[in-house]
């Protein structure tokens, strides 16, 4: 009977493990496949809100074609592909990456650096 919960105590860390890395290599897939066909424009948040279990969220929207789209990340995502260098400000316009394959797929780039006067009205926003 020992020798049976023995090998379940050695099966379990493998197990583990062997998840852990499967979820790093999908997501390092999802990314790739993200970078290869993403674009780049304009969005500004919206909301910064908090979610029980389910920590904050950033809701925002982003210039597509001349219409708005919206968007939703996480606060604090816990893969690095994510930017998030200070707080989201509501108002404050960001870059944001978007699949034009599938625009529900979109990151938004929470950086220090504000758009210039010239690199706003670039997007036709004043």
């Amino acid at each position: 009977m020992k020798s049976k919960n023995n090998l379940r105590g050695h099966l379990f860390l493998p197990a583990i493990l062997l998840a852990i890395v499967i979820i790093v290599i999908n997501q390092k897939f999802i990314d790739k496949k993200f970078d290869s066909s993403k674009e780049v424009t304009i969005g500004k948040v919206t909301d910064v809100y908090y979610r029980y279990k389910q920590g904050g969220n950033i809701k925002f929207k982003f210039l597509v074609d001349g219409k708005w789209i919206n968007g939703l990340d996480p606060k604090n995502p816990a893969f690095p592909k994510y930017v998030r260098e200070e707080e989201p400000i509501i108002g404050k316009y960001y870059k944001v990456e978007y699949n034009p394959k599938d625009i529900s797929d979109s990151k938004i780039i929470i950086v220090q650096k504000k758009f210039t006067h010239s690199e706003l009205k670039s997007f036709g926003i004043e």
